[in-house]
Parts: structure tokens; sequence; C-alpha cells
């Protein structure tokens, strides 16, 4: 919304015509309007996405391939610590997050998800913190909303890793988690 705000202020305070106002304002709907757009080039994370169609603007605000690169290679130290296995999951979600099958209606991390994350990995965090605050993510209890999260099982002296689809039955594509490298 910022660069849709930015991009009409500097056009309604130059000397342009008014049909160049129109134009602007088609420009700034495109490119902030949700567009699901094949990931055909390779990130530094989220490889098993490749082939993929994806949701941009995502959830925190990136509307170019580009951008997601410059925000995973930023985030690159964190992703190699593997202080939790599905912390590439977690930021891809919110990164590259997967159109669905009705167009772009992506599905988020839960807050307890980006918890588990946050306290797994809370000795190598900047003060402690996610690159993303988690309160600002849907909890489960959220009506209406679907979210991801991560259940641990403690089985005997086996954990299992698994995750929960709170609103609804599990995605086919999520049947498998090991399909997308977890």
């Amino acid at each position: 919304c910022y660069r849709y705000i930015q991009l009409l202020q500097t056009t309604a305070d130059s000397q342009v015509p008014a049909e160049s106002h129109t134009e602007a304002a088609k420009l700034a709907l495109v490119v902030e309007s949700p567009q699901c757009l094949l990931l055909d080039t390779a990130l530094p994370f989220c490889s098993f996405m490749v082939g993929e169609r994806f949701v941009l603007p995502n959830y925190l605000s990136q509307s170019s391939v580009e951008e997601v690169q410059a925000l995973l290679n930023e985030w690159a130290w964190l992703l190699r610590s593997h202080c939790h296995h599905s912390l590439e999951w977690f930021f891809c979600l919110l990164l590259v997050p997967k159109c669905g099958s009705q167009g772009p209606l992506p599905v988020l991390p839960c807050r307890s998800f980006c918890e588990v994350l946050r306290d797994s990995c809370w000795m190598l965090l900047d003060e402690g913190r996610l690159p993303v605050e988690c309160h600002t993510l849907p909890d489960e209890e959220d009506d209406g909303y679907r979210c991801l999260s991560v259940i641990i099982i403690h089985r005997h002296t086996h954990t299992l890793h698994s995750v929960h689809w709170v609103s609804g039955s599990l995605p086919n594509q999520l049947m498998c988690i090991s399909s997308i490298g977890y």
C-alpha cells in the first residue's frame, strides 16, 4: 500500500498531463494487486518451489522475485544455521506462498509455528527476535483463517515432526511433507 500511495503522491505533485495520472494509478494497482507467478528462477533457498506458482506481493510486501531473493540472501545466515528443521519452509511460506487452485489465497504459517522457531533459534537471533514478528501471524484460534503449524509428538525415544493444517484437512500438496523438502 505504501508504494501505491508514494507513486500517486509523486505523480500528483509533478507537472504531468491528466492521462498520465490515470496510467500511474493503473500501474500502481497492477504492482500491488495479488497475482500468481511462475517461480522459474532458482532462489538461494525454497528450491522445492521452482516450477510452482506463487503469490506476489507476499506477506512481507515484496512485489518482485528480486526482492524475495534479496531478503532470502539477507536471512541466509539464519537459514544455514539449521536451528529448526522447518525454518526454511517457514520463510518460504511467507516469501513465496503457493497460489491456491482458486487464485492468490496464500496460507500463512500460524503464530505458534513462528513461536516454536523463535524459541528454537533465540540464541542466534538479534535480541531474540525473528525477522518477522510472531504476533502479526494468524492464530490457530482465529475463525475463518487457515494457517499451518508444526506439531511435535514424542513417542518413546523418537520425535515425530509433522505439519498441522489448522482448518480442515491437509491439502494434497502437503500430504507428503518429504515432497516439499521436509
